[in-house]
């Protein structure tokens, strides 16, 4: 629990987050604050760097600073959307935020904004609400299969999940 707010780490493998930021000061807290909450974290000093990170590795969120030297952060996330074909949750870290910012953000294809400084409680309300939706999402795709095998290798035409009973027209 970290500021009341549930963080599972009880996962073998620790969440993977992308931290590109070209403020060394920056890059160490943020750092700090994920390892000591058992995240695996990787920093990255600009887009380009992000780029040359992201073909190697995978990742379940990137904290992505707006404004960097050689590629900033929207030039950085339309790459990743429009060139990669990447779906990775981006959320954008600002300071001095400008009016605007925030749609310039999600019209790059980011998902969520969070200005500096943000607190560890912030943060993590963010990063936990897309960790929820890819757990939410792989649950579903996971139960989906599952009601698929069972009708193609059973041939069963009714299936009875969690309390739901599901139904499939079977005749060809």
């Amino acid at each position: 629990m970290i500021n009341n707010i549930q963080v599972d780490i009880s996962e073998k493998q620790a969440y993977r987050v992308l931290v590109v930021e070209d403020n060394k000061i920056n890059q160490l807290v943020t750092q700090k604050i994920m390892k000591k909450n058992n995240y695996f974290c990787k920093l990255a000093d600009d887009g380009f760097q992000a780029l040359d990170i992201l073909d190697n590795e995978i990742f379940d969120i990137i904290l992505m600073d707006m404004r960097m030297p050689n590629m900033d952060g929207i030039q950085a996330t339309k790459i990743i959307r429009d060139e990669l074909n990447m779906r990775i949750p981006i959320i954008a870290l600002t300071a001095n935020a400008i009016k605007g910012d925030n749609s310039r953000c999600l019209a790059a294809g980011m998902n969520d904004y969070l200005s500096k400084p943000f607190t560890k409680k912030e943060l993590f309300q963010k990063i936990n609400y897309f960790w929820r939706i890819k757990f939410n999402t792989y649950d579903n795709q996971i139960l989906f299969y599952t009601i698929n095998h069972f009708w193609y290798n059973f041939g069963l035409d009714t299936i009875w999940v969690n309390g739901i009973t599901i139904a499939m027209d079977c005749s060809a």
